[in-house]
């Protein structure tokens, strides 16, 4: 695999009430670049190969990281997809994103 694709990760912050009562929801946050693989990808496939029922529409090869989570959100040039699974092996990771439209 070639980490050819610089990628950005983005999480979520906790949502909190404040002392008024006012609920505020967390706001995404860049949490590092990194380089990545990214290949399109079906829920069909995903079916078929991992036995998984899960909307993708996007596989992402990376090095172990725990900052990438399911509901990260990965920007790469002008597309930003939602994490749905992640599946780790011994020395990287297969990531299954959403499209955000």
């Amino acid at each position: 695999m070639f980490y050819n694709k610089e990628i950005e990760v983005w999480n979520k912050s906790e949502s909190y009430r404040d002392a008024d009562g006012i609920w505020h929801e967390g706001e995404y946050t860049k949490i590092k670049t990194k380089m990545a693989d990214i290949q399109p990808y079906s829920t069909e496939r995903l079916k078929k190969e991992y036995g998984y029922e899960i909307g993708v529409t996007r596989r992402l090869f990376c090095d172990l990281d725990d900052d990438i989570k399911i509901n990260s959100v990965i920007k790469y040039k002008n597309d930003e997809m939602e994490v749905e699974k992640i599946i780790e092996w011994d020395n990287y990771m297969e990531v299954f994103c959403l499209d955000k439209k």
